[in-house]
Order: structure tokens, then C-alpha cells, then sequence
């Protein structure tokens, strides 16, 4: 491997970087397709892309922890995910199994699941209102699914919510909703 091979892999690395962070897996094969063009020899390219990731990493461009905590923090803040969502987000984002757990950790020490599911609900009340039809309880019971809090957690605050208003109505959907649908 030469410098001048070196020099322009790392351009494209930053480039890569530059558009947003990633783990080190999801840049590897980002950059791996970038280098297939100019290096299709498989060792000088291997070679050249360790190299590369190992220069990042001391520079301290690429940290799979650090990207899996920001990424992390910035899904529960700015979304408001459980903790099933967010595992996937980041395993989506090609994050290893260990780091992903130990994110989860720490992520949910500070905040609990049901509290970042209360700010999702009590958004969603402000901005539609609460849900006083069977088929708005199953589209709030929906979204608070899909974002990845868990389906008991989700039902008892929907009741909470629907005893709070005093609407049976509400109480008796709940009861309907099969958790199978």
C-alpha cells in the first residue's frame, strides 16, 4: 500500500464521516464499496481499509460506544423509544450485540422506560387529544408499540388514562383489544 492510496482512502473516509456518524462496521462496508472501485484486488483493499479504520479509531473518529450512546440519546429525546425499538435502531446501524446491551443500560439508568413513554403520551394528548374512540385508543396503543415500549406498559397507561378522564368507553376498548391483533 502506498501513501498516495493511504491518503486518498482517508479522504473518502472522512467524507464518508463527514455526512454523519457511524458505527465501524457500517463504515467499514461503506467504505469497502467506495475502495472496490479503485483497489479490486481483495488483500490491497483489506489492507487498506484496516489501516485506514485503525487511523480513524486513534484519532478517535471512530468509536462504536461512543456513536451507540449519542445515537442512543438523541432516538429517546427526540423520539421517545423503548427499549425493543432502540435495540434494533442500533443494531440496524450495525452496532455489536454487547455494546448495544451496554448502551441500553446505560441510556435507561437515567430515565425509565415508562417515563419517556409518559412524555410520548402526554404529547400525544396535547396534540390529538385523548383518545376517546376505540379506534384512536388502538392507533395510540399502536404507536407506543411500534416505538418499541412494551405492550403491558402500554395498556395499563392507556387504562390510567381513561380512568384519569373518567370514560369507560375508553376502559371497555382497551378491554377489547386483542394483543394478538
Amino acid at each position: 500500500m502506498d501513501e498516495k492510496s493511504f491518503q486518498a482512502a482517508l479522504a473518502s473516509a472522512v467524507a464518508i464521516l463527514a455526512v454523519r456518524p457511524r458505527s465501524i462496521a457500517d463504515f467499514s462496508a461503506r467504505l469497502d464499496r467506495k475502495l472496490r472501485k479503485q483497489h479490486p484486488e481483495l488483500e490491497e483493499r483489506k489492507s487498506l481499509l484496516a489501516a485506514v479504520v485503525e487511523r480513524l479509531r486513534e484519532y478517535g473518529y471512530l468509536d462504536d460506544e461512543r456513536f451507540a450512546e449519542q445515537f442512543a440519546q438523541s432516538q429517546v429525546s427526540r423520539r421517545a423509544v423503548g427499549k425493543r425499538r432502540l435495540a434494533q435502531d442500533l443494531g440496524r446501524q450495525k452496532v455489536e450485540k454487547t455494546v448495544i446491551a451496554q448502551t441500553l443500560n446505560q441510556v435507561y439508568s437515567t430515565e425509565s422506560e415508562a417515563d419517556i413513554m409518559e412524555r410520548h403520551v402526554t404529547k400525544f394528548v396535547q396534540t390529538f387529544g385523548i383518545p376517546t374512540t376505540p379506534q384512536a385508543a388502538k392507533r395510540l396503543l399502536g404507536t407506543l408499540i411500534r416505538r418499541g415500549f412494551p405492550y403491558d406498559l402500554a395498556t395499563e397507561r392507556l387504562r390510567r388514562l381513561a380512568r384519569s378522564a373518567k370514560m369507560e368507553v375508553l376502559e371497555d376498548a382497551l378491554s377489547s383489544i386483542d394483543p394478538e391483533e
